[in-house]
C-alpha cells in the first residue's frame, strides 16, 4: 500500500491512480490541515470516476454488498451505482456491526447457491474492526473470528458452485492503519483464492493496489483506468496453467462466540461505549484500547496496567497522528455519502443512520 497517508490511500485504492491535484495537495493539508475533506472533492478523482463506475461504462455487470462509500459516483450515462448495491444484505447497503459477518456471508453465500453472482462482485465483511470492549456486545477476539469465519463459508460457497472454474476472490484491506507490520508499515496482505492459483503458493513478487486493479481489468477484458494499473505488474506468478478444482470447504470456527462481559467489564469498556459505530476507523482511540486489552488478556500486563494505559492514551505521537486522521477522513467519507444517498435515494437509507 504505497501511498503515503490514510487520504491519499482512499482515492487511491477507489481509483487507481493519484491526480495532479492529490500529488500536489496532500503534504499542504497534512502540515496546515488546509482542506481535511479533500478527498472528497470532485478534483481528486480521474475523468473516468472509480472502479465501479469504470466497470459499468464497459458493460460489466457488478453487485456491491454492504459497501456504501463510492456508490455516489457518476456513470458515463449519468446513473450512480446505488441500483448495483443489494438492499436486502444483513445490515444494510452501509457498515452495521451488529449484525454479524457471519450472516452477512450466508447471505452472499445463498445467492451463489441460487446462480445469482455478478461478473464483478464487492463485499464488505467490516466486523474484525471490533466494538472494542463495550460491554454487551461482541468480544474483540469474537468479531475477528466471526470475520474469519465469514470468509470461510464464501470461499466454500464459491468453491462448490458453477462458477467457481472461472472465478477468482481478492481478499485484501484498503489501508494498513498504521498496523507496524514487522517488515515495512506500508506491506499489507492480498490472499487470492482459485482453481486457477497455485496453492499454498507465497509470492515474492513486489505487487501494490494497482496490482489489484491491473488483474481484475484483464481479466473481466476491459482497458486499464489509467497508466497506474496498465503498468502494474498483476498476480501472473499466482496463477497455473491447469485449475486444481477441488472445493475449498469452510474450517468449523474455533473460537466460540462469546459477549464482553457486563459485570465485571474489560479494560476500555467505559471508553468503548462513548465511542460511535456508524462506520469504521471513526474512533482514533481504539487502537490503545485493544493494544492494551489484548496484552492483558494474553497475561503481558496486569488488569490496572491496562486500564492506565487506556487512560493515559499511550501512543507514539505519530502512530497517534495517524488514527486521528484516519478518524477523521473515514468520518467525512461516510458521512458524505449518506448525505448524497439521502439526497438522492431517501427510501434506501437506513432508518438507524436517519
Amino acid at each position: 500500500a504505497e501511498v503515503p497517508n490514510s487520504d491519499v490511500g482512499h482515492v487511491f485504492l477507489t481509483a487507481g491512480h493519484l491526480t495532479e491535484f492529490v500529488e500536489h495537495f496532500w503534504k499542504e493539508d497534512a502540515q496546515y490541515g488546509t482542506n481535511p475533506a479533500f478527498p472528497l472533492s470532485e478534483i481528486t478523482f480521474p475523468v473516468y470516476g472509480n472502479l465501479f463506475t469504470h466497470l459499468l461504462n464497459h458493460g460489466v455487470s457488478t453487485q456491491v454488498y454492504g459497501e456504501i462509500v463510492g456508490l455516489a459516483a457518476q456513470t458515463q450515462s449519468g446513473g450512480d451505482i446505488f441500483p448495483y448495491t443489494d438492499l436486502s444484505f444483513p445490515g444494510g447497503i452501509a457498515v452495521n456491526y451488529s449484525v454479524t459477518d457471519t450472516e452477512k456471508a450466508e447471505y452472499v453465500a445463498e445467492q451463489i447457491g441460487e446462480g445469482k453472482l455478478a461478473a464483478f462482485t464487492y463485499i464488505l465483511l467490516p466486523n474484525d474492526h471490533t466494538n472494542g470492549t463495550a460491554p454487551g456486545t461482541p468480544s474483540p477476539e469474537s468479531m475477528v473470528a466471526d470475520n474469519d469465519y465469514a470468509v470461510g463459508i464464501l470461499v466454500d460457497a464459491l468453491s462448490q458452485s458453477p462458477f467457481w472454474e472461472k472465478s477468482l476472490l481478492i481478499i485484501t484491506q484498503d489501508d494498513t492503519q498504521g498496523c507496524d507490520d514487522h517488515v515495512d508499515l506500508f506491506r499489507s496482505f492480498a490472499i487470492l483464492v482459485s482453481p486457477w492459483v497455485k496453492r499454498n503458493h507465497v509470492t515474492h513478487v513486489h505487487t501494490s493496489f494497482p496490482s489489484i486493479m491491473s488483474t481484475i481489468t484483464r481479466i473481466l477484458g476491459v482497458p486499464p483506468m489509467g497508466r497506474a494499473d496498465a503498468t502494474a505488474m498483476p498476480f501472473v506468478d499466482c496463477f497455473q496453467v491447469e485449475p486444481t478444482s477441488t472445493p475449498m470447504p469452510v474450517t468449523p470456527r474455533l473460537y466460540a462466540p462469546e459477549m464482553n462481559p457486563v459485570d465485571e467489564p474489560s479494560p476500555g469498556a467505559e471508553q468503548s461505549s462513548r465511542m460511535s459505530w456508524r462506520s469504521p476507523d471513526r474512533n482514533p482511540g481504539l487502537g490503545i484500547i485493544l493494544d492494551s486489552y489484548r496484552l492483558w488478556k494474553m497475561g503481558q500486563i496486569t488488569r490496572s496496567e491496562a486500564v492506565r494505559r487506556i487512560e493515559a492514551g499511550e501512543v507514539p505521537e505519530e502512530l497517534w497522528e495517524e488514527w486521528v486522521e484516519e478518524s477523521h477522513e473515514d468520518t467525512l467519507a461516510f458521512d458524505q455519502a449518506l448525505e448524497q444517498l439521502r439526497q438522492r435515494h431517501p427510501e434506501h437509507v437506513p432508518e438507524r443512520l436517519r
